[in-house]
């Protein structure tokens, strides 16, 4: 496989990163990556997944809440899907 550049960053072996990745934490990819990809909004299932023990996350309940208030009126379908956050000093592209 060839090369790609990450971050500004050159990874000689993409596809052993991406294997290394979903055998260190498979139980991450089999509980959230997998749910993340199944949803189009936030909900209380795929937060709950992000605050499993295994996770590591510190989002408290209000935290919680308060995503989950934000997603409900989120304009989550009025952004393309190759849309992306801004970078440090750039502009969102949408």
């Amino acid at each position: 496989m060839a090369p790609i550049e990450v971050a500004g960053r050159p990874v000689n072996d993409p596809l052993g990163v991406f294997v290394d990745y979903c055998k260190g934490h498979a139980r991450t990819v089999r509980a959230y990556d997998w749910l993340a990809g199944t949803h189009p909004v936030l909900t209380p299932k795929l937060i709950k997944v992000t605050r499993a023990p295994h996770m590591g996350s510190r989002m408290s309940r209000e935290q919680e809440r308060h995503l989950l208030r934000l997603s409900e009126t989120a304009t989550w379908r009025c952004r393309p899907a190759a849309g992306r956050l801004p970078t440090r000093g750039s502009s969102p592209v949408i």
